[in-house]
């Protein structure tokens, strides 16, 4: 039977204390290893993918701010949208996308999309559904 991802990682972390990035890129290095087809060992290409996550970090860094409800807002100055081929990785102006209604539209599939993932990932934790709560209700308070 293989081992799971997950038995891989456990047996890392016991074989070394605790579980790094760094570990798991180390053990994965070894062409034997299971991890090993998981990661970019093409330096040229590994390379490219880092700048392009850098390049996605320094467009989201970039923040305007915005008025709503009488409150100033800061808000990501641009956002992840398709073209018109439907192709992804493309970015607009926030201003240009909350004025488009099928680009808003995609922004909010976007945040249902993302909050389902946050539930999903800290529902279990106590405290979640009062966190949510608390801002909720506080953000009622404030639009009152």
């Amino acid at each position: 039977m293989a081992a799971t991802l997950r038995d891989v990682l456990l047996d890392i972390c016991v074989k070394r204390g605790e579980l790094t990035a760094e570990a798991v890129v180390e053990e994965a290095s070894s062409v034997d290893s299971v991890l090993h087809p998981l990661f970019e060992w093409d330096d040229d290409e590994a390379a490219r993918r880092y700048r392009l996550d850098q390049a996605r970090g320094l467009i989201r860094r970039v923040k305007i701010t915005r008025v709503i409800d009488n409150e100033p807002v800061r808000l990501r100055a641009f956002l992840p949208t398709r073209d018109k081929a439907g192709r992804t990785g493309v970015y607009a102006q926030t201003e240009d996308v909350l004025a488009d209604p099928v680009a808003g539209m995609l922004v909010l599939n976007e945040f249902l999309r993302s909050w389902r993932q946050l539930k999903r990932r800290y529902q279990h934790l106590a405290a979640f559904r009062e966190i949510v709560l608390h801002d909720l209700a506080d953000g009622e308070a404030k639009a009152s």
